[in-house]
């Protein structure tokens, strides 16, 4: 019998432990939440090294484009209630979902999602 074997799927690094470069997106964002309450955020991104340096350095970055991880973080986000985010347990929840999937959107590149700014209304 023959077994047939996939490659796993590579787990993200540890952004603590990676030289790359951390990336702000230049607009706040403003979402609807799943209550229809208002969540203002900002969203910086820890990019690979390798991320880095193929797009010519840190000084590079200044054009990077933040439209997949813009869309998604309307995703996620607006699939929890203010009560959700209040919690700090949801909030990591969601800033991990959110990393996740930004992870995926960009193959690798992009390793950890930041909130540099979070305001309910």
């Amino acid at each position: 019998m023959m077994k047939m074997m996939m490659a796993p799927k590579e787990t993200p690094k540890d952004p603590a432990k990676e030289k790359g470069a951390v990336v702000a997106l230049k607009d706040d964002m403003t979402l609807n939440l799943a209550d229809g309450r208002f969540l203002k955020t900002q969203l910086s991104l820890q990019l690979s090294e390798e991320a880095t340096l193929a797009a010519g350095g840190e000084k590079a970055l200044a054009n990077f484009d933040g439209s997949m991880a813009r869309d998604a973080a309307i995703q996620i986000l607006s699939r929890y209630s203010y009560n959700q985010l209040l919690k700090p347990a949801q909030r990591e929840a969601a800033q991990v979902a959110l990393s996740k999937e930004v992870f995926e959107r960009y193959e690798g590149k992009v390793l950890q999602v930041y909130f540099t700014q979070f305001v309910m209304q």
